[in-house]
C-alpha cells in the first residue's frame, strides 16, 4: 500500500517520527525500521527530515511516496495511522495518489447525492461523484486465462463470437486485442473478415489467449488473439516483370507466373529501398515503359494452376537493373576520397548518392558509413560488406545500390537480473548481481504503451523503484571496462512470479528444440522451459528478430535460424532442470 502526496511538515525525536501531509493532514509514521531514500544505502531519518524541513524553509513543497505492506485485513476506516516501511522523496510530483486496500465497512453510501457515497480511508472522506461524471469506477479482479488455437468452425457476428472446431467458443470484446497490421493479407483483423473468408472457402486458424468465462462449453473472451489465412495454399515468387496489365491488376513474371495485385494490398517491404521501391502498378508499367527492369518479390495464395495465378497477400516492387551484381566479402581497404571500398576477393565498389546503406537504431556491429568503416579497421576490427551493386561500363567498378557493412565477431554480452539501483545523472543502472549498464540516446528500449508489465525509460524504472516494485532488466550491450554500453534492453516490472534468488530462476541459451503441444522448449544446455498462462513474452513489434510465440520460434528453427531465448521464472524441477518461465525474451 503506498500514499504520494506533498508535504505540509516533518518532525522526528529519537529513531521515530511523522510525516504530515497537505491532504487531509494524514500523518505518515515512522520508525527505526523505516527506510529512506531511493539510494541503496539509504538516509538516516535525522538526514531525511532535515532535508524536508529546509526544502519547507525555501517556501517549495517536497512531495513523498512513503510504502508499507498490507495489513492482513482492511485497516478500519476510522483509523488513521499508517507505518511507512519505505519513505522516499518524489522528484516529479503528480496529483495525489493513494493504494489502500478497503472493504465494504469503507464504503457509506448518500441517500441523498451528490456526492453518491464516501469511501474513507485513513479517517479520510473521499467523495465518490459518479452519477455525475467526475468519479470513474474501474473494476479489477482476478481472472482465470488460458490459451486456445485452432481452425474456425464458424462465426457469429451478432454475438462476436468463432467457434472452433474442438467446440471452444471465442469472443471477441471491447478490451480485446486483435493483433493485425494493415497491408498485412496473412492476417485477418475483424470478426466481418474472418466471416468472409470462411464463405469464400478460405480456411482461418486462430490462436489466442482468452478469460475464462464458462467450462461447458468452453467458452473464453478474448485478451489476445490472431486470425490468419491456412498458409497451405500460400507460395512465394520473385522474377523480373514481363508484362503490366493495369485493367486486370496483374503482372506477368517472366517464367509464366500471374500475380494478381488488388487495390487493397500494400507492397510490403523489409528495407527502405528508396527511389528503388514502386509502390503501384501504375509505378511498375511506368517504369517497364521506360525500360527499366523491375523485380517482383511476395507471397500470395493460389488462385490457379494453369498458367500458375497467385493472388499477392504480400509483394514489393523494385528497379533492379538486369546487370545488378551482388557482392560479400571482407573490406581490405577504403579510398574516402574516392568513396569506394575494396574487397578482399574484389570486386571495388563506390558509393555514391544512389546507394543506400542498410542499418539500424541499436545495432552496434553495423556500419552506416565510409566514415564509420574506416575507423572500425583502423582499430583493428574485421568488417565485412555485402550487396547490390551494378555495373559500370569499362570500368572495373560496381556501383553500390544496396550496401550493409557490418563487424564480423563484434562481442556483445548479455545482461539479465534485478535493478538495485538507477543513477539518473549518469544514465546507469546496477543489478543486484553487481553488473553495472549505461544507456544512452543510441540505446534502443524494447517497449509499448499497452504493456503494463514494461518500462519505457529509465525515469519510469526509478520511480517503479521509489515505489517499491520490483524491475527486471534485460538486454545485450558491449563491455568497456566494468560497465556495459546497452544496445537494447527491456525493463519489466510487477512480475510476483520471478523466484527470489533470481539466479536460481533465470536462463539464457539456444532453443534446440519446441513442444508446442506442451508449450515448452529446451535449450542447448538441458534446460526445460514452460510457458503457462502467466508467462511474459517480451515483445516489440518494431524491432526485427523477436519473436512473440513458440510458433513463430518453430518457424524460425524450420528456416534454420539461430533462436537464443532468456528469462527469468520459477525452478518446478531439478532432472531435467525444469523452469515455468514468468518472463522470456526470443532473439533470432
Amino acid at each position: 500500500e503506498q500514499i504520494s502526496a506533498p508535504v505540509s511538515a516533518a518532525a522526528i525525536s529519537g529513531n521515530a517520527g511523522v510525516i504530515t501531509l497537505d491532504v487531509g493532514d494524514l500523518a505518515i509514521d515512522f520508525d527505526e525500521n523505516t527506510k529512506f531514500g531511493d539510494d541503496e544505502e539509504g538516509a538516516s531519518a535525522d538526514d531525511f527530515v532535515t532535508q524536508i524541513n529546509n526544502i519547507l524553509s525555501e517556501n517549495e513543497t517536497p512531495t513523498i511516496r512513503a510504502v508499507r505492506s498490507p495489513p492482513d485485513t482492511p485497516q478500519a476506516p476510522d483509523n488513521g495511522s499508517f507505518l511507512a516501511a519505505h519513505i522516499a522523496l518524489v522528484e516529479e510530483p503528480d496529483d495525489p495518489e493513494l493504494e489502500i486496500n478497503v472493504d465494504a465497512d469503507n464504503l457509506r453510501i448518500n441517500d441523498v447525492p451528490p456526492p453518491d457515497a464516501w469511501v474513507d480511508i485513513l479517517g479520510l472522506p473521499i467523495e465518490l461523484r459518479v452519477s455525475d461524471g467526475r468519479t470513474e469506477l474501474i473494476e479489477e479482479r482476478d481472472i482465470e486465462k488460458e490459451r486456445f488455437e485452432g481452425i474456425v468452425q464458424s462465426v457469429n457476428l451478432d454475438r462476436q463470437s468463432v467457434t472452433l472446431e474442438n467446440g471452444t467458443v471465442v469472443r471477441l470484446v471491447e478490451a480485446s486485442e486483435v493483433h493485425y497490421r494493415p497491408g498485412d493479407q496473412h492476417r485477418l483483423g475483424s470478426l466481418a473478415d474472418v466471416a468472409a473468408a470462411i464463405e469464400a472457402g478460405e480456411i482461418i486458424v486462430t490462436a489466442g489467449v482468452g478469460m475464462v468465462e464458462s467450462r461447458e462449453p468452453l467458452t473464453l473472451a478474448a485478451i489476445e488473439v490472431v486470425f490468419e489465412l491456412d498458409e497451405s495454399a500460400i507460395e512465394h515468387f520473385n522474377g523480373y516483370v514481363a508484362d503490366v496489365d493495369l485493367e486486370a491488376r496483374t503482372v506477368t513474371l517472366e517464367d509464366g507466373t500471374i500475380i494478381r495485385v488488388d487495390d487493397e494490398v500494400a507492397p510490403v517491404v523489409a528495407f527502405d529501398f528508396g527511389d528503388h521501391l514502386l509502390t503501384s502498378l501504375e509505378a511498375v508499367k511506368e517504369a517497364m515503359d521506360n525500360e527499366q527492369s523491375v523485380l517482383a518479390a511476395g507471397v500470395g495464395e493460389v488462385e490457379s494452376e494453369e498458367p500458375l495465378t497467385l493472388v499477392a497477400l504480400k509483394v514489393v516492387f523494385v528497379i533492379l537493373p538486369r546487370d545488378a551484381t551482388l557482392f560479400h566479402g571482407e573490406v581490405t581497404s577504403i579510398n574516402l576520397e574516392a568513396q569506394t571500398f575494396t574487397l578482399k576477393e574484389g570486386p571495388t565498389v563506390q558509393i555514391t548518392d544512389e546507394s543506400s546503406v542498410w542499418v539500424r537504431g541499436g545495432d552496434v556491429d553495423r556500419l552506416s558509413s565510409l566514415e564509420a568503416v574506416a575507423e572500425a579497421l583502423e582499430a583493428e576490427q574485421t568488417v565485412f560488406a555485402a550487396g547490390i551493386g551494378r555495373e559500370v561500363e569499362e570500368s572495373d567498378l560496381l556501383v553500390a545500390l544496396k550496401v550493409l557493412f557490418y563487424i564480423k565477431g563484434l562481442e556483445l554480452e548479455h545482461f539479465y537480473g534485478i535493478v538495485a539501483s538507477v543513477d539518473l545523472e549518469n544514465s546507469i543502472f546496477t543489478l543486484q548481481s553487481g553488473t553495472v549498464v549505461a544507456i544512452d540516446e543510441n540505446t534502443v528500449t524494447w517497449y509499448e504503451e499497452s504493456d503494463d508489465h514494461r518500462l519505457g525509460s529509465l525515469e519510469g524504472v526509478h520511480q517503479a523503484l521509489e515505489e517499491g516494485r520490483t524491475v527486471l532488466a534485460a538486454g545485450i550491450g558491449t563491455a568497456e571496462g566494468e560497465i556495459i554500453h546497452a544496445t537494447k534492453v527491456a525493463f519489466i516490472v510487477d512480475l510476483p512470479e520471478i523466484v527470489v534468488p533470481i539466479d536460481d530462476g533465470v536462463f539464457l541459451g539456444t532453443v534446440e528444440e519446441v513442444d508446442l503441444e506442451n508449450q515448452s522448449f529446451t535449450l542447448d544446455n538441458g534446460v526445460v522451459v514452460r510457458l503457462t498462462d502467466e508467462s511474459v513474452i517480451v515483445f516489440s513489434a518494431d524491432s526485427e528478430g523477436e519473436m512473440n510465440s513458440l510458433e513463430d520460434v518453430v518457424e524460425a528453427l524450420n528456416d534454420e535460424k539461430k533462436v537464443v531465448a532468456a528469462g527469468a521464472g520459477e525452478l518446478e524441477g531439478a532432472d531435467p532442470v525444469t523452469i515455468a518461465a514468468a518472463a522470456v525474451v526470443f532473439i533470432t
